[in-house]
């Protein structure tokens, strides 16, 4: 029997089996790497989405509009994001981005009051809500861009 051939024959398939491996497990992290990218730019197209109409509902609000809401109601700029897109930014941006929309998010809800209660200091909010909007859109592109 030729013990060279069969040590040989048996470090073959054990590289073979090695580079399967390898690769396989290669493969799953840039699978996973792919899934969490994707997340992620839908949660930012989403964020930057949710700020663009933030902006065009502060533009159009008039002093008469903010009237006609109820505290109980949601003007029609200070929607919310639908759930699954919030638990998406959360769990997939950076602490950057993530932090951007907290403070984004909180801003927009108190504006939301403050445009609809009888609030001297209405424009003023509205205005720090739409300047952090205008943070969480540069925080998308600062990190988006610095992928590329």
């Amino acid at each position: 029997m030729d013990w060279s051939a069969l040590i040989s024959g048996a470090l073959g398939a054990v590289a073979a089996l090695g580079g399967v491996l390898i690769t396989q497990r290669s493969e799953r992290r840039k699978a996973a790497a792919d899934r969490v990218w994707r997340e992620r730019s839908e949660a930012y197209v989403a964020m930057y989405t949710w700020c663009e109409g933030k902006a065009d509902f502060y533009l159009s609000i008039g002093e008469t509009d903010r009237f006609s809401w109820t505290l109980s109601d949601e003007p029609p700029g200070a929607k919310s994001l639908p759930k699954d897109v919030e638990v998406k930014a959360l769990l997939y941006s950076s602490k950057r981005v993530s932090a951007a929309f907290e403070q984004a998010r909180a801003d927009a809800h108190f504006a939301a009051f403050q445009i609809s209660a009888d609030s001297e200091h209405w424009s003023t909010t509205m205005f720090k809500s739409w300047d952090s909007c205008k943070a969480l859109q540069n925080a998308i592109l600062a990190e988006t861009r610095a992928d590329e």
